[in-house]
């Protein structure tokens, strides 16, 4: 009940100082219905700005619009189905461009009792519903994690702490050395597609991944993931 209350005083709140018909406003009191939670930034609850169920004004973010059956994973990568020292390539469409294979998911079970949280990269682009967002998410894959026990299970109740972690400009380096992670992302291609590289690694870095090969074709990649979700 607090919880409620509370929720509804923010709406509250916010329509007296932007008005009852701002985008973001009216979208968030949507998504609580839905069953969304804030949207975190560096610890605080609707500080993630790339979201409605923050105080943004764009759609909800990957493991938002994943875990409202909006949109569905072009991989969903874990210790089963990915590969040690290895880079894999993968083509990711803009989430605007979805539902189907707009983001990749990480279980990054092979951290061991250290895995709590799932990684989603996405590609956010401004444009159709993502018209109003931020310039600081636009054009760049964005990142964010979620507590595993609750993101792994639908059905589930709670809040899964989904976090915004960084924005990656085209063309960088990120290493997410709590995950044992590389992230190489490429140019932006017709303003909507970026190609981006993945490596999981042991201890020493990066400097232990070597060049692999592209995942099979979207068609052949949908089959296994509908087949784990099933």
């Amino acid at each position: 009940m607090r919880i409620l209350l509370t929720n509804v005083v923010r709406n509250v709140v916010r329509t007296s100082l932007q008005g009852v018909y701002d985008k973001g406003t009216v979208m968030q009191a949507l998504l609580n219905n839905a069953g969304l939670y804030p949207a975190w930034r560096d610890g605080l609850a609707y500080n993630d700005l790339s979201t409605a169920m923050g105080f943004g004004r764009s759609c909800p973010s990957a493991p938002e619009l994943l875990r409202l059956d909006w949109a569905s994973p072009l991989a969903l990568l874990n210790s089963a189905r990915f590969a040690s020292r290895v880079y894999r390539s993968y083509t990711l469409p803009a989430t605007y461009l979805g539902p189907t294979g707009v983001m990749i998911k990480i279980q990054p079970d092979w951290l061991g009792s250290a895995y709590t949280k799932n990684i989603y990269l996405a590609l956010r682009v401004k444009a159709a519903g993502d018209s109003d967002l931020a310039a600081e998410f636009n054009g760049k894959l964005n990142v964010h994690e979620a507590d595993k026990d609750v993101d792994n299970d639908v059905m589930r109740i709670g809040d899964p702490r989904i976090s915004f972690v960084r924005a990656v400009d085209p063309g960088s380096s990120v290493l997410l050395f709590n995950y044992r992670l590389h992230i190489l992302t490429g140019d932006l291609v017709q303003g909507n597609t970026m190609v981006i590289k993945i490596c999981r690694f042991f201890s020493a870095g990066p400097n232990e991944c070597v060049e692999g090969t592209s995942l099979p074709s979207i068609n052949r990649l949908h089959g296994e993931i509908d087949a784990h979700w099933d």
